[in-house]
């Protein structure tokens, strides 16, 4: 009965170890997935970023040159047209970096919470080995306790034998 219960509470402990292995699995992959999503969303965000101010940036500079032989004032125009340009490049690239800065947060939070399920899983497993001796424990105790009744069976029935023997 205490190795039909030893082996119950074993295979009990290995369907959660299972079920704990399988979810910390299912949550790594997810984990995984939100994070190449993750890049590859911010790669898209700056090349399209990089594509469009670059190409803001040869405008106003091609106009610049074609305007060169134009007056002052023109050129004045089309100094400022360049600052407001550069300007709002450096806005794109700040918020671009605010966009990346998000996306890795998420990535390290998400780190976190696989590294706190791969502790739950050792400590299930730390669990688990207390658990089997603890009933391995109890089956010495059982065993010990079955050889001490054998013994005094033992002695009672050659107690018993001796009374025979004299009675004949």
């Amino acid at each position: 009965e205490l190795k039909a219960q030893l082996n119950l509470a074993q295979a009990e402990i290995k369907a959660a170890q299972q079920k704990s292995e399988t979810l910390l699995a299912v949550q790594l992959a997810m984990a995984g997935a939100v994070e190449a999503e993750a890049a590859a969303e911010v790669a898209g965000i700056q090349a399209q970023l990089d594509a469009q101010l670059a190409a803001q940036l040869a405008d106003v500079q091609a106009q610049l040159k074609a305007r060169e032989e134009a007056t002052e004032s023109e050129r004045d125009k089309l100094g400022a047209q360049l600052n407001a340009a550069q300007a709002e490049i450096k806005a794109s690239e700040e918020s671009k970096q605010s966009v990346i800065a998000a996306q890795e947060g998420e990535a390290s939070q998400l780190a976190a919470q696989v590294a706190d399920l791969q502790a739950q899983l050792a400590a299930s497993e730390e669990s688990k080995q207390s658990q089997v001796a603890e009933l391995e424990g109890q089956m010495a105790a059982v065993e010990a306790a079955r050889q001490s009744v054998l013994t005094t069976q033992e002695g009672e029935a050659s107690q018993l034998a001796a009374q025979v023997a004299d009675l004949q």
